[in-house]
């Protein structure tokens, strides 16, 4: 697992097993990640959008594992309570441009 380490903050790549589990329950994913449970809220229509994102890159890393943490969603931690506070991403590995 990539990890950046920050003052404040832990950033890393989810492998494919914490994307399935990201999909089925955001607990299920925290308490295998040792997490402290973040009892994140997301709006429904969000979700929906969320849900098919993981899906889509969790295809593009099973196709092209070399690029995994260019596709991979990445969780966002506060250091500081062990907490999930957001999570960011790319859309692929990059290019000429």
């Amino acid at each position: 697992m990539i990890k950046i380490y920050t003052e404040r903050l832990l950033l890393f790549a989810l492998d494919l097993t914490a994307i399935r589990l990201l999909n089925t329950d955001r607990a299920l994913l925290e308490e295998h990640l040792k997490l402290t449970p973040s009892a994140m809220l997301v709006d429904p229509l969000y979700q929906t959008e969320i849900d098919g994102a993981m899906q889509y890159l969790a295809g593009k890393m099973e196709e092209m594992p070399e690029a995994f943490p260019w596709f991979s969603p990445w969780e966002i931690v506060l250091r500081e309570t062990n907490t999930t506070i957001g999570g960011i991403g790319f859309t692929g590995p990059p290019d000429e441009n």
